[in-house]
Parts: C-alpha cells; sequence; structure tokens
C-alpha cells in the first residue's frame, strides 16, 4: 500500500484532494491522527514508516530534493489505543519539509498549520537539539494555526485575532493536538548546569523555559514561549541517537532492515513507538470524536480559510 495525497498546493491555492474522501469516509469513530512535521530532508519519512514498523511506505530518498509534496496519508489506516485504553484507527499523515529550496516561508508556515490543525498527534522531527529557530517557528505556526481555527469557524476570512476573547482562546488550546518533540541524532548528556541528571521532559520545559528580565530581546524571546505553552499543553519530549554508524549507510536507511540499526536506537525507537501509539489522543471536535468523514469536512473548510 502506498501513501495518498490529502492537501496539495495547485500552484494558485491549496486543494483537498478526491483521492483521501474514499479511504476517510470509511473510518468511523474514535479516530487519532498522527501527523509528523519539520525540516526537510531531516529524515521525517524515514521516522514516520518506522513509527508504523514498517520498513518501506512513505518515500524516503538519499538526495537534496523533497520526495513529501503538501500533506500525504499513509493509505492504510492504523490500529492504536486511546489513553484510556480505547482501540482506535490513526490516520497517519506525512507531511512537506520546512525550509525547502524551491518554497517560501509563508507556503511552509501554512502546510505546517494545516497539519497541526488536522492531527490529533503532532510529531516534530528536529536533528541535534532543540534551537531558538525551530521554538520561533512553532510560535508562528501556533499563531497562525489560531487563526485559520477562527476564520473556518466562522466561515469568512477573521478579524484581528488579538481581540479574541479568553473563551474563544481556551477552546483553541483544547482544539490543538498533543505535542511531541523527537530530537534525532542526540549525542549530548542530559543534564542540569550543576551536573544533576535530567529526564528528557525536562530537556523540553528548560528549553520552553522563560527568563528572568524586562529587555526587548527577553520579551521577545519569552513571548514565543508562552505562545508554545498556551496552545500546546500536552508535550512531550523524546531524544534518539543516530540511527547508524557509517556514514555511507545514511544514504540508504529505507534499504536497512530494522534489526542493523544501531541496538540503542532500536530500544529508543521501540520505546517512542509505544509511547505514541499505545497513548494517542482522538481527533475530536466540540467535545466529541470525530470520524473520517468529518475529518475530510474540516480539511475542506481549513483549506478554504486557508486560501481566503
Amino acid at each position: 500500500m502506498a501513501s495518498i495525497p490529502f492537501i496539495l498546493h495547485d500552484g494558485d491555492a491549496f486543494v483537498v484532494c478526491e483521492e483521501a474522501q474514499a479511504m476517510l469516509s470509511a473510518l468511523e469513530p474514535p479516530i487519532a491522527v498522527l501527523a509528523v512535521a519539520g525540516k526537510f530532508r531531516t529524515g521525517k519519512s524515514f521516522l514516520l514508516n518506522r513509527l508504523l514498523g514498517q520498513q518501506h511506505g512513505f518515500e524516503v530518498g538519499p538526495t537534496v530534493e523533497a520526495c513529501t509534496h503538501g500533506l500525504m496519508l499513509w493509505g492504510t489506516p492504523v490500529r492504536g489505543t486511546l489513553d484510556d485504553g480505547t482501540a482506535c484507527t490513526i490516520v497517519v499523515m506525512d507531511t512537506e519539509g520546512l525550509g525547502g529550496h524551491d518554497k517560501n516561508e509563508e507556503y511552509d508556515a501554512r502546510v505546517f498549520s494545516l497539519a497541526t490543525l488536522l492531527c490529533s498527534t503532532l510529531v516534530y522531527n528536529s536533528m541535534g537539539t532543540i534551537d531558538e529557530k525551530a521554538i520561533a517557528s512553532l510560535s508562528f505556526v501556533a499563531k497562525l494555526s489560531r487563526y485559520i481555527q477562527i476564520s473556518a469557524d466562522r466561515g469568512v476570512a477573521a478579524e484581528d485575532d488579538e481581540d479574541e476573547d479568553a473563551e474563544s482562546s481556551e477552546i483553541t488550546a483544547t482544539f490543538f493536538p498533543r505535542f511531541f518533540w523527537i530530537v534525532r541524532d542526540f549525542a549530548l548528556s542530559l543534564e542540569h548546569d550543576d551536573g544533576d541528571e535530567m529526564t528528557e521532559q525536562d530537556y523540553l520545559e528548560t528549553a520552553l523555559a522563560e527568563a528572568d528580565g524586562f529587555s526587548e530581546a527577553v520579551m521577545a524571546r519569552n513571548a514565543t514561549r508562552t505562545t508554545i505553552k498556551s496552545f500546546f499543553r500536552q508535550r512531550e519530549c523524546a531524544t534518539l541517537v543516530r540511527p547508524v554508524d557509517d556514514e555511507a549507510d545514511l544514504q540508504r536507511l529505507d534499504t536497512l532492515p530494522f534489526e542493523d540499526l544501531r541496538p540503542v536506537f532500536q530500544d529508543e525507537m521501540n520505546a517512542v513507538r509505544a509511547r505514541v501509539l499505545n497513548h494517542i489522543k482522538a481527533k475530536t471536535f466540540r467535545g466529541a470524536n470525530m470520524s473520517g468523514a468529518m475529518l475530510y469536512d474540516l480539511a475542506v473548510a481549513f483549506v478554504g480559510a486557508i486560501n481566503r
């Protein structure tokens, strides 16, 4: 089974593809939607395939050209488990990588925002460390996603979203997905400044901690973190070591059996897979579990809003 297009850009606007409608319309609630996003050519599709427990699936390539365009769905729904133990169907979504040389930041932000609004668990794939640029990008996407959501809810382009009341902000926050930051090729020691051990969750929360001070730079830095923590209230972090030691093997990761990857990577990947698939968040709308048909209709509404 191959991936199928979900939302693409035809040069003038985003469009929801009919190929996805048939698959989604057959899915009864509860469903969960798992999306992976991150910078292009950093192994998002490889990570997603491993989360699915398979070697091949979403296209992986060794060149600098992007393999994924727009938003793609895996053609076969996956079985998973909600936090309360209820079985569910997981719709798996791959996204076009951020920062591609043939796209601009506006396009990237819209693709990322659509993925954020349509999924119930968002896996953010980054390399090396949690850095300031990635944090700033998440803050911007959170603001844009809220704007799109309000616009779609009204059916017209939203006015200044700064005027939205606290209740609207709370509704938006509950609509946002569970956020799972996976830091790939991680080689640092998880320690506090005093040498005490740090958990992966501590690492994320420390990166999102606000700094003391009232300078313009400090206030801007803190504002980005406040935005992320306000909307991504359920957030987790995991680190993965480099999957192979040999540089040449990195160019052919999709051809290597899972058993040939570094044992420590296998253990970490299995742990992440269990955390994601066995405790996934259901996709809901206004407090009710969504069906696949509702998800398709929601995509149409968001695409309409973003095109406006």
